[in-house]
Protein backbone atom coordinates (compact mmCIF):
# COMPACT_ATOMS: atom_id res chain seq x y z
CA UNK A 1 0.00 0.00 0.00
CA UNK A 2 2.65 2.23 0.44
CA UNK A 3 4.29 1.68 -2.86
CA UNK A 4 1.36 2.36 -4.61
CA UNK A 5 0.76 5.34 -2.79
CA UNK A 6 4.29 6.90 -3.83
CA UNK A 7 3.78 5.80 -7.22
CA UNK A 8 0.41 7.61 -7.45
CA UNK A 9 2.79 10.52 -6.37
CA UNK A 10 5.06 10.30 -8.75
CA UNK A 11 2.68 9.41 -11.61
CA UNK A 12 2.89 12.65 -14.34
CA UNK A 13 -0.82 11.83 -15.25
CA UNK A 14 -2.18 13.52 -11.73
CA UNK A 15 0.53 16.08 -11.78
CA UNK A 16 -1.89 19.01 -13.41
CA UNK A 17 0.67 21.85 -12.24
CA UNK A 18 3.94 21.11 -13.46
CA UNK A 19 6.67 23.71 -14.01
CA UNK A 20 6.69 23.51 -18.25
CA UNK A 21 2.99 23.95 -17.75
CA UNK A 22 3.18 27.43 -15.46
CA UNK A 23 5.72 28.91 -17.55
CA UNK A 24 3.61 27.98 -20.86
CA UNK A 25 0.68 30.20 -19.50
CA UNK A 26 2.62 32.77 -18.12
CA UNK A 27 4.63 33.26 -21.82
CA UNK A 28 0.95 33.01 -23.03
CA UNK A 29 -0.62 35.67 -20.85
CA UNK A 30 2.52 37.95 -21.58
CA UNK A 31 1.80 37.97 -25.33
CA UNK A 32 -1.66 38.86 -25.48
CA UNK A 33 -1.25 41.75 -23.08
CA UNK A 34 1.77 42.73 -25.43
CA UNK A 35 -1.09 42.55 -28.12
CA UNK A 36 -3.16 44.13 -26.07
CA UNK A 37 -1.17 47.28 -25.71
CA UNK A 38 0.38 46.90 -29.06
CA UNK A 39 -3.55 47.24 -30.25
CA UNK A 40 -4.52 50.01 -28.09
CA UNK A 41 -1.20 51.81 -29.18
CA UNK A 42 -1.93 52.13 -32.98
CA UNK A 43 -5.67 52.76 -32.08
CA UNK A 44 -4.38 55.85 -30.34
CA UNK A 45 -1.65 56.60 -32.80
CA UNK A 46 -4.43 56.29 -35.67
CA UNK A 47 -6.76 58.81 -33.62
CA UNK A 48 -3.83 61.26 -32.84
CA UNK A 49 -3.09 61.43 -36.38
CA UNK A 50 -6.94 62.24 -37.50
CA UNK A 51 -7.16 64.76 -35.02
CA UNK A 52 -3.80 66.65 -36.61
CA UNK A 53 -4.94 66.26 -39.74
CA UNK A 54 -8.68 67.81 -38.80
CA UNK A 55 -6.93 70.61 -36.79
CA UNK A 56 -4.76 71.36 -39.39
CA UNK A 57 -7.79 71.60 -42.06
CA UNK A 58 -9.93 73.48 -39.82
CA UNK A 59 -6.96 76.21 -39.06
CA UNK A 60 -6.17 77.14 -42.44
CA UNK A 61 -9.99 77.29 -43.20
CA UNK A 62 -9.95 79.61 -40.02
CA UNK A 63 -7.15 81.67 -41.46
CA UNK A 64 -8.08 81.74 -45.14
CA UNK A 65 -11.77 82.80 -43.74
CA UNK A 66 -10.03 85.52 -41.60
CA UNK A 67 -7.79 86.62 -43.90
CA UNK A 68 -10.20 87.20 -46.80
CA UNK A 69 -12.74 89.17 -44.28
CA UNK A 70 -10.37 91.02 -42.51
CA UNK A 71 -9.36 92.29 -46.29
CA UNK A 72 -12.75 93.07 -47.50
CA UNK A 73 -13.98 94.93 -44.00
CA UNK A 74 -11.09 96.94 -44.16
CA UNK A 75 -10.49 98.00 -40.88
CA UNK A 76 -7.83 100.21 -41.03
CA UNK A 77 -9.26 101.71 -44.22
CA UNK A 78 -12.42 102.39 -42.56
CA UNK A 79 -10.67 104.49 -39.89
CA UNK A 80 -10.62 107.80 -41.63
CA UNK A 81 -14.10 107.71 -41.93
CA UNK A 82 -15.16 106.26 -38.54
CA UNK A 83 -13.31 109.25 -37.50
CA UNK A 84 -14.96 111.98 -39.96
CA UNK A 85 -18.62 110.47 -39.71
CA UNK A 86 -18.02 111.03 -35.26
CA UNK A 87 -16.64 114.12 -35.65
CA UNK A 88 -17.38 116.02 -32.47
CA UNK A 89 -18.01 113.09 -31.09
CA UNK A 90 -16.29 112.74 -27.04
CA UNK A 91 -14.06 109.22 -26.87
CA UNK A 92 -16.32 107.73 -24.68
CA UNK A 93 -19.10 108.01 -27.22
CA UNK A 94 -16.99 107.23 -30.18
CA UNK A 95 -15.52 103.62 -28.74
CA UNK A 96 -19.50 102.65 -28.11
CA UNK A 97 -20.50 103.73 -31.70
CA UNK A 98 -16.94 101.65 -31.89
CA UNK A 99 -18.58 98.76 -30.04
CA UNK A 100 -22.25 99.10 -31.42
CA UNK A 101 -20.62 98.97 -34.65
CA UNK A 102 -18.60 95.73 -34.55
CA UNK A 103 -21.22 93.90 -32.78
CA UNK A 104 -24.46 94.62 -35.22
CA UNK A 105 -21.41 93.73 -38.23
CA UNK A 106 -20.72 90.49 -36.53
CA UNK A 107 -24.81 89.88 -36.34
CA UNK A 108 -25.27 90.69 -39.76
CA UNK A 109 -22.33 88.54 -41.38
CA UNK A 110 -23.10 85.59 -38.72
CA UNK A 111 -27.05 86.15 -40.37
CA UNK A 112 -26.45 85.59 -43.40
CA UNK A 113 -23.36 82.63 -42.70
CA UNK A 114 -25.93 80.61 -40.84
CA UNK A 115 -28.76 81.47 -43.58
CA UNK A 116 -26.76 81.72 -47.01
CA UNK A 117 -28.04 77.90 -47.96
CA UNK A 118 -31.48 79.01 -47.57
CA UNK A 119 -30.95 82.01 -49.22
CA UNK A 120 -29.56 80.08 -52.37
CA UNK A 121 -32.33 77.68 -52.47
CA UNK A 122 -34.91 80.67 -51.79
CA UNK A 123 -33.87 82.39 -55.14
CA UNK A 124 -32.62 79.43 -57.08
CA UNK A 125 -28.84 80.26 -56.66
CA UNK A 126 -26.08 77.88 -57.55
CA UNK A 127 -23.04 77.72 -55.67
CA UNK A 128 -21.29 78.92 -58.66
CA UNK A 129 -23.53 81.59 -59.30
CA UNK A 130 -22.87 83.04 -55.69
CA UNK A 131 -18.73 83.08 -56.48
CA UNK A 132 -19.19 84.95 -60.21
CA UNK A 133 -21.30 87.24 -58.70
CA UNK A 134 -19.18 87.34 -55.68
CA UNK A 135 -16.18 87.59 -57.18
CA UNK A 136 -17.58 90.85 -59.35
CA UNK A 137 -18.21 92.46 -56.59
CA UNK A 138 -14.70 92.07 -54.41
CA UNK A 139 -13.46 92.72 -57.53
CA UNK A 140 -14.86 96.06 -57.82
CA UNK A 141 -13.93 96.86 -54.42
CA UNK A 142 -10.46 95.52 -54.82
CA UNK A 143 -9.68 98.04 -57.47
CA UNK A 144 -11.54 101.20 -55.23
CA UNK A 145 -8.96 100.08 -52.86
CA UNK A 146 -5.91 99.76 -55.07
CA UNK A 147 -6.41 102.88 -57.01
CA UNK A 148 -8.29 104.90 -53.96
CA UNK A 149 -9.21 108.62 -55.10
CA UNK A 150 -8.80 112.01 -53.79
CA UNK A 151 -12.23 111.47 -52.57
CA UNK A 152 -13.97 108.70 -51.00
CA UNK A 153 -17.25 107.18 -52.47
CA UNK A 154 -19.56 109.06 -50.08
CA UNK A 155 -20.86 112.38 -50.80
CA UNK A 156 -20.72 115.55 -48.93
CA UNK A 157 -24.76 115.43 -48.03
CA UNK A 158 -24.09 111.40 -46.99
CA UNK A 159 -21.53 112.49 -44.41
CA UNK A 160 -23.69 115.69 -43.16
CA UNK A 161 -26.37 113.28 -42.60
CA UNK A 162 -23.78 110.56 -40.81
CA UNK A 163 -23.08 113.31 -38.87
CA UNK A 164 -26.27 114.41 -37.84
CA UNK A 165 -27.43 111.20 -36.35
CA UNK A 166 -27.60 110.23 -32.77
CA UNK A 167 -26.42 106.93 -33.99
CA UNK A 168 -24.68 105.87 -36.57
CA UNK A 169 -23.44 102.03 -35.34
CA UNK A 170 -25.69 100.39 -37.23
CA UNK A 171 -26.08 102.19 -40.91
CA UNK A 172 -23.45 103.66 -42.29
CA UNK A 173 -21.24 102.09 -39.83
CA UNK A 174 -21.60 98.27 -39.84
CA UNK A 175 -24.14 98.68 -43.35
CA UNK A 176 -22.24 99.08 -46.12
CA UNK A 177 -18.86 99.89 -44.24
CA UNK A 178 -17.82 96.95 -42.58
CA UNK A 179 -20.31 93.89 -43.27
CA UNK A 180 -21.02 95.76 -46.99
CA UNK A 181 -21.96 93.84 -50.35
CA UNK A 182 -18.58 91.97 -50.76
CA UNK A 183 -18.53 90.50 -46.69
CA UNK A 184 -22.09 89.39 -47.15
CA UNK A 185 -21.52 87.55 -50.77
CA UNK A 186 -18.02 85.81 -48.96
CA UNK A 187 -20.22 84.54 -45.94
CA UNK A 188 -23.21 82.88 -48.22
CA UNK A 189 -20.59 81.21 -50.31
CA UNK A 190 -18.56 79.83 -47.44
CA UNK A 191 -22.26 78.52 -45.73
CA UNK A 192 -22.93 77.17 -50.19
CA UNK A 193 -19.53 75.68 -49.88
CA UNK A 194 -19.94 74.07 -46.71
CA UNK A 195 -23.44 73.02 -47.38
CA UNK A 196 -22.42 71.23 -50.69
CA UNK A 197 -18.75 70.17 -50.02
CA UNK A 198 -18.59 69.89 -45.84
CA UNK A 199 -19.02 65.95 -45.93
CA UNK A 200 -19.91 64.26 -42.04
CA UNK A 201 -17.86 67.40 -40.43
CA UNK A 202 -20.66 70.00 -40.93
CA UNK A 203 -21.09 71.46 -37.84
CA UNK A 204 -17.19 71.89 -37.26
CA UNK A 205 -16.89 73.81 -40.15
CA UNK A 206 -19.52 75.87 -38.82
CA UNK A 207 -17.63 76.66 -35.70
CA UNK A 208 -14.82 77.31 -37.42
CA UNK A 209 -16.27 79.94 -39.80
CA UNK A 210 -18.14 81.69 -36.70
CA UNK A 211 -14.90 81.87 -34.88
CA UNK A 212 -13.62 83.44 -38.28
CA UNK A 213 -16.35 86.09 -38.21
CA UNK A 214 -16.10 86.94 -34.60
CA UNK A 215 -12.43 87.24 -34.46
CA UNK A 216 -12.86 89.67 -37.71
CA UNK A 217 -15.30 91.53 -35.65
CA UNK A 218 -13.22 91.70 -32.81
CA UNK A 219 -10.03 93.21 -34.59
CA UNK A 220 -12.64 95.90 -36.35
CA UNK A 221 -13.78 96.81 -32.67
CA UNK A 222 -10.04 97.62 -31.73
CA UNK A 223 -9.09 99.20 -34.71
CA UNK A 224 -12.20 101.38 -34.90
CA UNK A 225 -11.47 101.89 -30.58
CA UNK A 226 -8.11 102.83 -31.23
CA UNK A 227 -8.75 104.75 -34.58
CA UNK A 228 -7.21 108.06 -33.17
CA UNK A 229 -4.20 106.65 -31.99
CA UNK A 230 -3.52 104.34 -35.23
CA UNK A 231 -3.87 106.98 -37.46
CA UNK A 232 -1.25 108.92 -35.76
CA UNK A 233 1.23 106.01 -35.06
CA UNK A 234 0.39 104.86 -39.08
CA UNK A 235 0.14 108.14 -40.62
CA UNK A 236 -1.88 109.35 -43.76
CA UNK A 237 1.16 107.20 -46.19
CA UNK A 238 1.15 104.06 -43.87
CA UNK A 239 -2.62 103.38 -43.97
CA UNK A 240 -2.60 104.23 -47.88
CA UNK A 241 -0.24 101.44 -48.46
CA UNK A 242 -2.20 99.28 -45.98
CA UNK A 243 -5.23 99.63 -48.19
CA UNK A 244 -3.69 99.24 -51.15
CA UNK A 245 -1.65 95.84 -50.42
CA UNK A 246 -5.64 94.62 -48.92
CA UNK A 247 -6.92 95.94 -52.53
CA UNK A 248 -4.39 93.49 -54.48
CA UNK A 249 -5.11 90.73 -51.94
CA UNK A 250 -8.87 91.12 -52.63
CA UNK A 251 -8.55 91.09 -56.26
CA UNK A 252 -6.75 87.45 -56.04
CA UNK A 253 -9.43 86.14 -54.17
CA UNK A 254 -11.73 87.79 -56.40
CA UNK A 255 -10.15 86.72 -59.10
CA UNK A 256 -9.90 82.77 -57.95
CA UNK A 257 -13.43 82.65 -57.06
CA UNK A 258 -14.37 83.29 -60.40
CA UNK A 259 -12.11 81.14 -61.78
CA UNK A 260 -13.82 78.63 -59.74
CA UNK A 261 -17.09 79.12 -60.25
CA UNK A 262 -16.48 79.27 -63.96
CA UNK A 263 -14.50 76.11 -64.25
CA UNK A 264 -17.37 73.91 -62.26
CA UNK A 265 -19.75 76.15 -64.53
CA UNK A 266 -18.24 74.48 -67.83
CA UNK A 267 -17.86 71.42 -65.71
CA UNK A 268 -21.50 70.75 -65.99
CA UNK A 269 -21.57 71.63 -69.06
CA UNK A 270 -19.88 69.23 -70.66
CA UNK A 271 -17.01 71.33 -71.51
CA UNK A 272 -14.63 70.38 -69.04
CA UNK A 273 -13.85 66.57 -68.78
CA UNK A 274 -13.73 65.35 -65.86
CA UNK A 275 -9.82 64.36 -65.93
CA UNK A 276 -9.32 68.33 -66.28
CA UNK A 277 -12.50 69.23 -63.73
CA UNK A 278 -10.79 66.71 -60.36
CA UNK A 279 -7.20 67.90 -61.03
CA UNK A 280 -8.30 71.31 -60.46
CA UNK A 281 -10.90 70.79 -57.47
CA UNK A 282 -7.27 69.06 -56.21
CA UNK A 283 -5.24 72.05 -56.78
CA UNK A 284 -8.34 74.54 -55.33
CA UNK A 285 -9.19 71.55 -52.39
CA UNK A 286 -7.67 74.89 -49.68
CA UNK A 287 -9.54 77.74 -51.45
CA UNK A 288 -12.25 78.75 -48.65
CA UNK A 289 -15.19 79.61 -51.38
Amino acid sequence: MVKSTSAEKKCPCNDNASPHNVKFDVTLGQHRRSLVILTYAFKGLFVAANIRAMTMEFWQQFIAIFISLFVITDPFGNIGIFLSITEGDDEKCRRKQAMKGSLYSFILMFVFFIGGTYIMHFFGITLDGIRIGGGLIVSRIGFSLLTPKEEDDHTRKEKSESKQKADISFCPLALPLIAGPGALAVVIAASAKIGIEGGGQIWLSYIVISLSIAAVSLVTWLCLRHSGLLLRLLGVNGMSAITRIMGFLLICIAIQMMITGSENLLHSWGLVDDKAHHAFSAATKGFAF
